[in-house]
């Protein structure tokens, strides 16, 4: 299997790639300045600061390893700068300089930034980014056509076998290769998606609104993950454990360009180096949520200055922001890894989600042979997940219930004027 890594531009990163990756299968490490004219898809606040020299010889030292860095210009939303005479020149500006600092490869979101690439930098290769909503054999067609050369497919579309099957097959001998997100743990159909990945453009670029920003997407996520923990499986997560399935997949129809895609660049050097040992290994002895995109191993926290200026201003309730701040000292669930083997089974079966409900323990709904309604995910959630303890698990999802209202209330953006 081929992967590409999420990095935070540490150095030993490299050199424990170099160490225990003898098969070669990491082929691209990712990331991006913490701020530049463009955007991405993270808070700049919890990116490292780097400059362009640095980002030059981290590039150099990944071409050194036969590892190519693709350059992030993947936010949502690019808030109309493409289609500004000054701000578009900006945009090319920063591309030029990438290329001559020997950037060979980006990411972006946007049809018309991929098209500028392909036109104006033809040496350079674009994948198209998650938020592109590539869900679908029209959309691979489509973006194909747009001059693509790499394709992050939604999650759900790891456990979509049928799908997955019909998209290779498309491209194969077309030069194009898939990628599936293996580790970031998203509700599965998650309602916040596209309103995340908007709010975040806009906090990844200096401006006010970066200042200080409450993430209300992320802990809504956080609450339903945690409260209903079918949530916890249902989630479209691609074990260490299955990587074959996907190699089968992929030897079915005699096409191997697929890439896993691992996260995440906002956390600590540790972190990565356990998820990268259990992907390479395929197995991983433990709890499956340390491979995952929790706040805890976070390399560089919210910076908390913003946030004071606000209370200090009188923007900011400090009562409710302090729960803010205590929503992220999460009580990880415990999913035990060793009691997964076989929960692919049913998806390579019979995947039928996008025609049930996934049932999380209390819906009301009447439960018979006629509901729409899917207790496979729920099943396996009592199987293997296990609160390491129910006293501060109550008191998060509490704090965090007394959080959302005061959001959905204003309560929070209240200060002391």
């Amino acid at each position: 299997m081929k992967y590409d890594v999420a990095t935070n531009f540490d150095e030993e990163l490299i050199n424990y790639i170099k160490e225990i990756d003898s098969n070669h299968e990491i082929v691209s490490l990712y990331g991006k300045l913490k701020y530049d004219c463009v955007g991405g898809g993270r808070p700049a606040d919890m990116l490292n600061e780097i400059n362009m020299d640095y980002l030059e010889s981290y590039n150099r030292k990944c071409n050194d390893l036969g590892i190519e860095f693709n350059y992030l210009l993947n936010p949502l939303c690019l808030g109309g700068k493409d289609v500004n005479s000054k701000e578009h020149f900006e945009i090319i500006h920063l591309i030029e300089e990438l290329k001559s600092r020997g950037i060979t490869a980006v990411t972006v979101n946007s049809p018309y930034l991929c098209e500028i690439i392909k036109e104006q930098f033809p040496n350079i290769k674009v994948t198209i980014g998650i938020y592109a909503g590539i869900n679908s054999l029209m959309k691979v067609k489509q973006w194909v056509a747009l001059g693509a050369d790499g394709l992050t497919l939604v999650h759900d579309i790891n456990r979509n076998f049928k799908l997955l099957e019909h998209i290779l097959e498309y491209l194969k001998g077309k030069g194009v290769f898939i990628r599936l997100i293996a580790n970031n743990g998203c509700l599965h159909q998650c309602p916040f998606e596209i309103n995340h990945g908007a709010t975040i453009s806009h906090v990844s670029v200096k401006n006010k609104t970066s200042e200080y920003y409450v993430d209300y997407s992320l802990i809504n996520c956080y609450y339903r993950r945690i409260k209903y923990i079918s949530n916890l499986i249902s989630s479209d997560w691609i074990r260490p454990e299955d990587i074959h399935v996907y190699e089968e997949v992929c030897e079915k129809v005699g096409n191997k360009n697929l890439v896993i895609k691992l996260v995440e660049r906002t956390k600590t050097t540790d972190y990565l180096k356990n998820v990268i040992k259990a992907y390479l290994s395929r197995q991983y002895e433990g709890n499956l949520n340390d491979l995952l995109n929790w706040p805890n191993q976070l390399q560089t926290p919210s910076n908390p200055n913003g946030f004071l200026n606000g209370i200090s201003d009188g923007d900011i309730n400090l009562k409710i922001i302090s729960k803010y701040f205590a929503s992220f000292n999460i009580p990880v669930p415990y999913i035990d890894n060793n009691k997964l083997d076989g929960f692919i089974n049913h998806f390579i079966m019979n995947y039928n989600c996008n025609d049930k409900l996934c049932w999380n323990g209390e819906d009301v709904d009447i439960l018979d042979e006629k509901s729409n309604y899917c207790k496979y995910c729920y099943n396996w959630a009592k199987k293997v997940v296990v609160i390491p303890d129910e006293n501060k698990y109550q008191d998060w999802i509490k704090n965090n219930e007394e959080l959302m209202q005061g959001m959905v209330t204003s309560e929070i953006f209240k200060g002391m004027k």
